[in-house]
């Protein structure tokens, strides 16, 4: 978690030295921010998922 913080932080420091307007680089970052933040829950939700269907397998046997 914290390595995602800082690439993140590290995105956020990239899109302040391109000098655009605040309020753009901002949209930016909280899009790429948001877009991260949803691809790690469906990451731990499949992961779920396929914990479920190993433990339905098991039980089958």
């Amino acid at each position: 978690m914290k390595l995602e913080k800082k690439g993140i932080l590290n995105m956020y420091l990239i899109l302040k030295k391109i000098k655009f307007s605040s309020k753009l680089y901002l949209i930016i970052f909280i899009f790429i921010y948001l877009l991260l933040n949803f691809h790690q829950k469906n990451l731990v939700f499949a992961q779920e998922k396929i914990d479920l269907i190993e433990k339905k397998l098991i039980i089958l046997k």
